[in-house]
């Protein structure tokens, strides 16, 4: 047996200047796992998400999380989310292994533990990374990125407010316009 459960909304302000529109999460829960399919904004507007996988879980033990096929827009360019990336979370802890997005020549590669324990470290690589790739998120806020990024971002919090232990990112060509208007 399984029952399905549906929410949706129409707008989610996250600041004054950044919202989510159209947001729709639909799933089927088993008696061992959970199908999601989490769709936000429309499917044509520069910046959308139909994220789609499975949560398996047992008592006692951590839950697996694994993306089926899905469609991530950023900026209008498909980003695609690897099959076989491996989510687990545990105790609190998110457990990362090979959780990759991919555009073109351009890779964000996540592998570690995100907690908000200071000797965890989640480890972030960005390779031939396109910094306008995050205007979507970062113009409202007044904020135009240029430039491409690679280079390695170790998080060891989320909590703590010291929350990188070392980052080492060679940009070229980087370029941070913040305008300031009445």
């Amino acid at each position: 047996e399984s029952m399905a459960i549906s929410a949706s909304a129409d707008r989610i302000n996250l600041t004054d200047s950044t919202y989510i529109n159209n947001i729709n999460i639909a799933n089927i829960l088993s008696s061992d796992s959970l199908r999601f399919n989490v769709k936000l904004s429309e499917l044509d507007a520069s910046n959308n998400l139909d994220l789609n996988g499975v949560i398996r879980f047992a008592h006692q033990k951590p839950a697996f999380i694994n993306f089926d096929p899905s469609t991530i827009i950023i900026n209008k360019n498909k980003w695609a989310l690897t099959q076989g990336s491996e989510l687990k979370v545990s105790r609190g802890k998110w457990f990362l292994q090979n959780l990759t997005l991919k555009h073109d020549e351009q890779t964000v590669l996540l592998n570690g533990v995100l907690s908000n324990e200071e000797s965890d470290q989640l480890n972030i690589l960005f390779k031939d990374f396109n910094l306008s790739s995050l205007n979507g998120i970062t113009k409202p806020l007044g904020i135009n990125m240029l430039g491409e990024m690679n280079g390695n971002l170790e998080i060891n919090s989320l909590i703590i407010v010291k929350m990188y232990k070392k980052i080492e990112l060679l940009c070229s060509i980087f370029s941070f316009l913040c305008y300031l208007c009445d």
